[in-house]
C-alpha cells in the first residue's frame, strides 16, 4: 500500500515502489565490484536522503554483496518517511558502516527480521562501533514479538553503553513499553476481543485503509492505484480515495473509485469524512514539491451526484505546515484534524475548530491542549459521538509500541486523562484510524494496522464481547439478622431460574444474555414466603470478565411473627383452587395475627392469569377466594372479620401475554389471592 509520509509523517508509511527494481538491475550489470561500490554508495545515500529507503536497502545490499546472480530479498516495503536523515556517504566506510545503514533501511522500511540481523552483525564486530545497535535490535525484536530477545538486548545497553547516549531515555522508555505489554499479554478479560482482519476481495494489490462513513451503507476507503501517465522514474501509485461495502462476513467489497471533478490526478488523496448532510466532504490531499511533501485538508461539495472541484478548506490550512485527517463531532458542529502547525507541542497535535451550518470553520483552530497531546505526535482523531469519546493515535504514551489508540471523554480543551485501549486492540506495531458508527465504540467497529504485515496498513473489524453478568443476593432473617440457608430463590422470567441460599444465606445465579429478571420469589419452610422487584445495591464491575449485580438484601419473617404491612401474596397452580403448602403457612400467620388482635379485619383479592374466558376465570377467582375464607374459617376466624371479593383476570400484576405469547412465569405471578389486613382506626 502508498502511505505518503504527509498522510501520516513520522508514521511510518509505507511505499511499494517496485519500478524501481530497474535500477537494481542497472547496478548488478556493472563490470566489477571495484567500480560499481562507489557509485552504489552515493546512489543509496542520496535516495535514503530522499526518504526511499526501499531502493537504498536494495543499493546498500547490492554493494555488500556484488554478485550479479544474488537475489535479494523480494516483498520489502517502504515507508515514505523522512522521519531520519543520514548524512552524506563518504567513501572511506568500512563494512560495518554500510551495514549499520543497511540496518536503518530496513528498520525504516519496518522491515523488523532483516533490520534485527543486520543490527546483530554490528554489535557483534570486534570494535563494536555501533553500541546502539542493542537498542535497535530491542526495538526490533519487540516489533516482531520476541519480547526475551528484546529485553536481553535492552538491558545490556542500558547497562553497559546508554551512559551519555542521545538513546539513553528512549531505551527507558522502552522497557517501560516491554513492561506494558507483559502486563497486558496477562489481562484475563483479551478473551472479550474479537479482532478480525477485513479481507478485501475486491483485488486490491496494496491495502486498504482508513475506513469512515460514506452513507448509504457504504464507508470510505483510502487504497493505492497505479497512474501510467507519469514520468518515467516516478513513482507511478498514488492514493485515492474509494468507496465500499461493508459485508456482513467483514469483507470489503464493491470497491469504486470516488471521482472528484477537476482533481489532481498528480496528488494524493485519503482520510475522508462526509459531513451528516451528506453533501460535503472533507479530505487530505497531498504531494511532493521537490523533496518536501506537504499536506492540506480539502472540501468538495455535491451537486447533482457529482463531488464538484475541490477547495482547501478556508482557515485551517497554514502555509508551510502539514494539515491532514479531519474527523467531524457527531452534530457536525466541530471539525478535529491533525497538524505541525505552529502552537503543536510536539510533531504533530490534534486540533478543533468550530464550523457553521455551512460546515466552514467559523472559529480559528484550537490546540487540544496538553490533556491529549504531547511533544511527540498524536493523529487520526476520531469522535464517538454516542458515548462522547475522542479515540487518537499516538507515539508518545507508554503502549504496546508503535502508534497505539488511546481514547478521553470531554469537549473543547477539557478532556479526561487519555487511557490505553490496551491488548488486543493495539498491538507491537502501528495502530491508526479508528472508526465506529454504532452506540457503543467497541462493537462493530474499525481500525487500521499493520500487524502480521510485512507492507501496509489494513482495515481490522473489532468487538468486543459483554461481559458475564451475575445476579447475587443476601438472605436474612428479619428476627435476629441471621442468614437463611437453603431457601429456594426463584427469578421471575428466567427459564429455569430456580436457585438456592448457601450456608452465608448468599445466593448467585450466571445470567444469559436475554435474561431480564423482574421479580424474586422466596421460599423456605418455616418463614413467610416473600416476592420482591430487583432492586439494584450495588454494581461490581472489578472482575475483568463478570459484572456482578447486587441485590439488596432481603429480610424474611417466621410464621407467628409476620406484619400486616408485609403480607405476601397465597399462590395457586394453573386452573386450580387449592391451597398449596406455602400457602397455608402464610395463612397461618394471617391466623396468628387475627388471633392476637381481636379487632382487626381481612379483605381476600382473588385473580387469575390471562388464559381462558372472563366467565371462566371470574368462577376461578371466586373459588380461590373461598379456599383462603375457609382456611381460616375452619381455624376459628369470625366470618364477620372477613370479606372477599373476585375480579378473574382484570386486575394483573405483569402481562403474561407479551407479543401475544403465553409466559408461565409471568402468569405464576397473577395466580393470586391478597390478604390485607386492616387495623381498626
Amino acid at each position: 500500500m502508498l502511505h505518503n509520509n504527509s498522510t501520516l509523517l513520522n508514521f511510518r508509511h509505507k511505499i511499494f515502489a517496485g519500478t524501481l527494481i530497474l535500477l537494481i538491475s542497472l547496478f548488478s550489470s556493472l563490470c566489477s565490484f571495484a567500480q560499481a561500490d562507489k557509485r552504489l554508495l552515493t546512489e543509496a545515500q542520496k535516495y535514503f536522503d530522499f526518504g526511499d529507503y526501499y531502493t537504498a536497502a536494495r543499493l546498500y545490499e547490492q554493494y555488500l554483496n556484488p554478485d550479479p546472480s544474488l537475489k535479494t530479498k523480494k516483498g520489502l516495503p517502504v515507508y515514505n518517511s523522512l522521519r531520519s536523515r543520514g548524512k552524506s556517504s563518504k567513501n572511506n566506510l568500512t563494512k560495518t558502516d554500510v551495514i549499520y545503514k543497511l540496518a536503518t533501511t530496513y528498520r525504516l522500511s519496518y522491515y523488523f527480521p532483516q533490520a534485527a540481523e543486520q543490527y546483530k552483525k554490528c554489535y557483534t564486530d570486534k570494535d563494536n562501533k555501533y553500541p546502539d545497535s542493542y537498542y535497535w535490535y530491542a526495538v526490533c525484536m519487540r516489533s516482531v514479538g520476541n519480547f526475551s530477545e528484546a529485553r536481553t538486548a535492552l538491558d545490556k545497553f542500558l547497562t553497559s553503553y546508554a551512559a551519555g547516549s542521545p538513546l539513553k531515555s528512549a531505551a527507558e522508555a522502552e522497557k517501560q513499553t516491554l513492561d506494558f505489554i507483559d502486563q497486558q499479554l496477562k489481562r484475563p478479560d483479551t478473551i472479550l476481543y474479537v479482532v478480525r482482519k477485513a479481507d478485501n476481495v475486491i483485488g486490491m494489490e496494496k491495502g486498504v485503509y482508513a475506513p469512515a462513513y460514506a452513507g448509504q451503507a457504504k464507508i470510505f476507503v483510502t487504497s493505492t492505484v497505479k497512474d501510467t501517465t507519469v514520468k518515467k522514474n516516478q513513482n507511478p501509485y498514488r492514493n485515492r480515495l474509494f468507496t465500499a461495502i461493508e459485508a456482513s462476513d467483514y469483507t470489503i467489497q464493491g470497491l469504486e473509485a470516488l471521482t472528484i471533478e477537476e482533481n489532481d490526478n498528480a496528488a494524493n488523496q485519503g482520510t475522508a469524512v462526509l459531513h451528516p448532510k451528506g453533501e460535503i466532504l472533507y479530505f487530505t490531499q497531498w504531494s511532493k514539491l521537490k523533496d518536501k511533501t506537504t499536506s492540506s485538508i480539502y472540501i468538495s461539495k455535491k451537486k447533482d451526484g457529482k463531488w464538484l472541484k475541490a477547495e482547501k478548506l478556508a482557515n485551517i490550512n497554514a502555509e508551510g505546515f502539514n494539515t491532514k485527517q479531519p474527523s467531524l463531532s457527531g452534530d457536525a458542529t466541530t471539525l478535529y484534524f491533525a497538524s505541525d502547525r505552529t502552537g503543536t507541542l510536539g510533531g504533530f497535535d490534534i486540533w478543533s475548530v468550530s464550523l457553521d451550518a455551512g460546515g466552514l470553520p467559523a472559529t480559528e483552530p484550537v490546540n487540544l491542549g496538553s490533556d491529549i497531546n504531547t511533544p511527540g505526535n498524536e493523529q487520526a482523531p476520531y469522535y464517538h459521538p454516542a458515548e462522547k469519546i475522542l479515540i487518537f493515535s499516538t507515539d508518545n504514551r507508554t503502549g504496546m509500541g508503535g502508534y497505539d489508540f488511546y481514547m478521553a471523554k470531554g469537549s473543547g480543551v477539557e478532556w479526561t486523562t487519555p487511557e490505553n485501549l490496551g491488548h488486543p486492540v493495539n498491538s507491537t506495531r502501528d495502530d491508526i484510524y479508528y472508526y465506529n458508527s454504532g452506540t457503543e465504540f467497541m462493537k462493530h467497529a474499525y481500525f487500521s494496522s499493520d500487524r502480521g504485515s510485512n507492507c501496509c496498513l489494513e482495515t481490522y473489524h473489532l468487538e468486543k464481547l459483554p461481559k458475564k453478568r451475575r445476579l447475587s443476593g443476601l438472605l436474612l432473617s428479619n428476627a435476629n439478622s441471621e442468614p437463611i440457608a437453603d431457601a429456594e430463590v426463584e427469578l421471575v422470567g428466567v427459564p429455569g431460574g430456580k436457585i438456592r441460599t448457601d450456608s452465608e444465606g448468599r445466593f448467585s445465579v450466571d445470567l444469559n444474555d436475554n435474561d431480564n429478571p423482574s421479580d424474586l420469589i422466596f421460599t423456605k419452610d418455616s418463614f413467610i414466603s416473600k416476592t420482591t422487584q430487583f432492586k439494584l445495591h450495588e454494581l461490581n464491575d472489578k472482575d475483568p470478565l463478570t459484572n456482578v449485580y447486587v441485590n439488596e438484601t432481603v429480610y424474611l419473617d417466621k410464621v407467628g411473627v409476620i406484619r400486616p404491612e408485609n403480607i405476601s401474596p397465597v399462590y395457586f397452580d394453573f386452573n386450580k383452587y387449592e391451597l398449596r403448602k406455602e400457602g397455608k403457612i402464610a395463612l397461618d400467620s394471617v391466623y396468628d395475627i387475627l388471633y392476637h388482635n381481636p379487632t382487626y379485619t381481612i379483605k381476600v383479592d382473588a385473580h387469575t392469569d390471562s388464559k381462558g374466558t372472563d366467565k371462566y376465570n371470574l368462577k376461578l377467582s371466586k373459588r380461590r377466594a373461598n379456599s383462603v375464607v375457609n382456611y381460616l374459617l375452619r381455624k376459628g376466624v369470625e366470618p364477620s372479620r372477613i370479606t372477599l371479593e373476585a375480579f378473574g383476570k382484570a386486575v394483573p400484576v405483569v402481562d403474561d401475554m407479551p407479543n401475544g405469547v403465553y409466559d408461565p412465569a409471568a402468569a405464576q405471578l397473577n395466580r393470586r389471592a391478597l390478604v390485607h389486613i386492616t387495623k381498626p382506626e
